[in-house]
């Protein structure tokens, strides 16, 4: 009996996962490995990732979307309420890249920690943003 040989991955969700898995599928059995959730931008580095493929945006993207929306309805300052982690901190940067124009107000969270999500959202209230971006985890 003939025994079937994987031809590709699917998945990871995450990034932080996807990177590992490319690593090995990817650089030692030249596999392809197509994520539906994997937004980093490390990914986009074809020599490090070479068989990586998505089928989302990655979070620049997504970043300059998010620019170009405000920019369109003429903000200029708003608020950003993000996780302390390789996403929110990366997602952070890339607005700030992207949106040079527009002044931001970030409000960092610790994941888990209802207090201070608390406190960062009393903060908010009192902040005068009137425009709020959340970046988080699905798992959240």
């Amino acid at each position: 009996e003939k025994q079937e040989v994987p031809v590709a991955v699917v998945g990871a969700s995450r990034s932080a996962a996807s990177q590992p898995v490319n690593a090995v599928v990817g650089g030692a059995y030249s596999m392809p490995q197509i994520s539906y959730g994997s937004t980093s931008v490390a990914l986009d580095d074809a020599l490090l990732y070479p068989s990586f493929m998505r089928t989302i945006p990655p979070d620049s993207q997504t970043a300059f979307a998010i620019c170009e929306y405000l920019q369109g309805i003429e903000y200029s300052y708003a608020g950003v309420f993000y996780v302390v982690d390789s996403y929110g901190e990366s997602f952070r940067s890339l607005l700030l890249r992207e949106c040079p124009e527009v002044r931001f107000l970030f409000f960092s969270y610790i994941d888990g920690d209802m207090n201070d999500v608390d406190a960062k959202l009393r903060s908010i209230s009192l902040s005068g943003v009137n425009s709020l971006i959340f970046i988080s985890t699905s798992e959240e």
